[in-house]
């Protein structure tokens, strides 16, 4: 008896010890738990609700299952240096079509270990910014209708099932007898013109010189509905909307279920709301429909010539009720395993647990790359910001008079040899020709020293490199040597007053049995200009300096000197991302988190002399993604 209420005293105190605002998580069958950033804020998906009520989109009320993964969702902003996982829903962020070209949306960097999801059920056409490259080279898994992606989403749901919401949906929803249904085509939909729905409304408008189609909805409408039957306009309740749709659908023969546009993948709720009805749905859209739906239960508008032979056959099935049972006899069988898959990809029942679940699966494959990395190192203390400033976007004021130095000395820091990345984000404000960054020490024979400038080339300004060479075997500083400068000039122009990323690499290359440097300057991420140039870049670790030589005037943020050449993909993926602090060939970085001081947060941890830079609070930076 003791043993039994030690056993209950050690239960509630757990249950006690698990308690976050008056629930209970039970974390006894789940792994750690998951904390996930919704960017535009919660929506019609229901992500992050445990208990779905309508009225909702879907028109179904239902509890979900409990994901193996123990997910908190999170709708504020602010929260984001908090998160795991940030999901990015691509139709909020970028608006229709290519709005998102002249109102650019702000973007977060992204934390070390975090993770960014594009999510998204409409296609490209409507919403391109999912498919620029600029947006996915920060994306680390892709959550949308397309059953390629890393975690595939359907739309294959009981739509307006209200509580009563299953698979079992489909085959137990009822179907009138054949004399007792109208020998009409029913179809209703509000949208006629826009993307690709022109062309299923002139297909439908060829059928209809021949065959009797009531429209019910705003689109060539030619029958209305009472207010009785519709009480609500469509997108007042979406959900009610489709439980009527099913209602009256279930009168007629057939039913359209005609996608906006025949995408791979893209099945909407429109053959669903048909199939649940008890009509036969004639489909028009996706070409591998019958991956979505049961075996032989829909017509396809793809298997005929032209709108007036499906017409003909539609007619032969309303005189002939044996063919036109057939495409009912599914509901006797089996569901297709594609089918039940479908079923269990459903955005509205699982998404946000399929979410987590990849999120998950990212983490544990980081902590096994990471494992024994610098193990005796520790990440935010040893190397990286600190906890204390990583939530702050912040960067650092140059002025005329500014100059920072980051003292690096040859006993810790590696030199570069043939192999250099620069980069950087600048908000110009001087409208003069300026000395951005300096490296190396020409002054000696055989030395070199690396300069990055925003120079003046008419009315515009352009990023130059230039590696500045003594090879006349004097001490330059005394009036000996030779200097010889060779440089290179970009052609996409740094406009005055707006952010611009920009990284100059150098590597070497073998072109016919001789020794080349190339030399590449990158503005926001794309390859600006790339050149061969004779001479080798070997630079002992010296003093860095920004500014301080001709001084650059305007904001700078995320300095970051690597010895090797990066890649473009790894440039874009730099402009949105912070660096651990530890990666291979890291030797300066500077973020300006932490307003009371300018640190190195390498692992090198090199001092900084600070002259005159200011860090000052700042917006997010914007994705900029239009390149012309």
């Amino acid at each position: 008896m003791i043993r039994y209420h030690v056993q209950i005293i050690i239960y509630l105190c757990i249950t006690i010890l698990l308690m976050n605002d008056g629930n209970v998580h039970r974390r006894d069958t789940r792994v750690e738990s998951i904390d996930v950033l919704l960017w535009c804020g919660f929506s019609w998906t229901g992500f992050g609700n445990e208990h779905f009520k309508i009225p909702n989109y879907l028109g179904q009320s239902f509890n979900k299952t409990q994901c193996p993964v123990e997910c908190k969702w999170i709708g504020d902003k602010n929260k984001i240096d908090q998160v795991d996982a940030v999901v990015f829903e691509a139709q909020p962020l970028g608006n229709f079509g290519y709005a998102y070209l002249k109102e650019t949306p702000p973007f977060p960097q992204k934390d070390v270990g975090q993770k960014f999801i594009n999510f998204g059920f409409e296609h490209e056409d409507y919403f391109p910014i999912q498919t620029e490259p600029g947006y996915l080279a920060h994306i680390d898994a892709n959550a949308t209708f397309r059953q390629f992606n890393q975690i595939p989403l359907t739309f294959t749901c009981s739509w307006g099932m209200y509580e009563n919401g299953s698979i079992d949906n489909f085959k137990d929803a009822y179907v009138r007898p054949y004399n007792e249904k109208l020998r009409v085509v029913a179809f209703m939909a509000t949208n006629c013109m826009g993307g690709g729905a022109i062309y299923r409304t002139n297909y439908i408008k060829d059928m209809m010189t021949t065959i009797q189609v009531d429209a019910m909805g705003e689109c060539i409408q030619n029958k209305k509905l009472s207010p009785e039957e519709f009480p609500k306009p469509v997108f007042a309740d979406l959900g009610l909307s489709m439980k009527i749709k099913r209602e009256v659908f279930s009168r007629y023969l057939f039913s359209l279920a005609f996608e906006n546009n025949n995408k791979t993948d893209y099945v909407s709720e429109k053959v669903y709301t048909c199939l649940l009805s008890g009509s036969l749905p004639i489909y028009m859209g996706a070409p591998n429909i019958d991956d979505f739906v049961p075996r032989n239960s829909v017509i396809k508008t793809n298997d005929f010539e032209s709108p007036q032979h499906l017409v003909k056959y539609l007619k032969y099935l309303m005189t002939n009720e044996t063919a036109y049972n057939e495409y009912f006899e599914w509901k006797k069988e089996v569901y297709p395993e594609m089918f039940k898959q479908k079923y269990s990809r459903c955005a509205f029942y699982a998404g946000d647990c399929d979410i987590c679940k990849y999120v998950h699966k990212l983490i544990e494959q980081d902590k096994v790359k990471n494992g024994d990395h610098n193990a005796t190192l520790q990440h935010r203390i040893d190397f990286g910001e600190p906890k204390e400033v990583k939530k702050f976007t912040r960067v650092g004021k140059l002025k005329a008079q500014s100059c920072l130095i980051v003292k690096q000395t040859s006993d810790l820091v590696p030199e570069i040899n043939d192999e250099f990345t620069f980069a950087a984000w600048i908000h110009p404000e001087a409208s003069q020709s300026r000395t951005l960054f300096a490296m190396g020490d020409a002054n000696s024979a055989g030395g070199k020293m690396i300069n990055i400038s925003i120079v003046q080339v008419w009315r515009r300004f352009y990023v130059q490199y230039c590696l500045v060479s003594n090879e006349g075997g004097g001490d330059y500083t005394n009036g000996f040597g030779e200097l010889d400068e060779v440089c290179i000039t970009g052609e996409r122009s740094i406009t005055h007053g707006d952010w611009k990323h920009i990284a100059v690499t150098i590597t070497r290359e073998d072109v016919d049995g001789h020794d080349i440097q190339r030399s590449s300057i990158y503005v926001n991420g794309l390859l600006d200009v790339t050149e061969r140039m004779p001479a080798h870049t070997t630079l002992k670790a010296s003093n860095v300096m920004i500014g301080c030589k001709n001084n650059f005037e305007g904001l700078i943020d995320d300095i970051v000197i690597r010895r090797y050449a990066m890649s473009q993909q790894e440039i874009y993926q730099l402009m949105f991302e912070k660096l651990r602090g530890d990666e291979p060939g890291l030797t300066t970085y500077i973020t300006f988190s932490d307003n009371a001081a300018v640190s190195d947060y390498s692992k090198y941890k090199s001092p900084i002399q600070n002259t005159a830079v200011e860090i000052i609070d700042t917006p997010l930076r914007k994705l900029d993604l239009n390149n012309c």
